[in-house]
């Protein structure tokens, strides 16, 4: 998708999750990595969905900036169009 796709309409039982432009899902997602000791309430309130394990978490957020600011040893990369559907699936679970 990320290759074929302008825009992307996500829905999920009916329901419309999300309606944006590729671009800018893209621009906005980060997938963020660190260790469980940051993985505090306030990390996670700024997350679309989190996976904890005994290694670390790994979650999906469109607030990176503000994580980084709050806990600047976490890392961030660039989510796929993929990551993003799966945490908004994921989500409403």
């Amino acid at each position: 998708m990320d290759k074929s796709a302008d825009m992307l309409i996500m829905i999920n039982a009916g329901k419309i999750l999300f309606e944006e432009e590729k671009d800018f899902l893209l621009e906005k997602f980060r997938v963020v990595k660190g260790d469980v000791k940051y993985l505090s309430p306030d990390i996670k309130s700024l997350m679309l969905h989190f996976e904890k394990s005994k290694y670390g978490f790994t979650g999906i957020s469109d607030n990176a900036s503000k994580i980084k600011s709050l806990y600047p040893d976490v890392l961030l990369e660039k989510a796929s169009i993929e990551d993003i559907m799966l945490a908004y699936v994921k989500e409403g679970e």
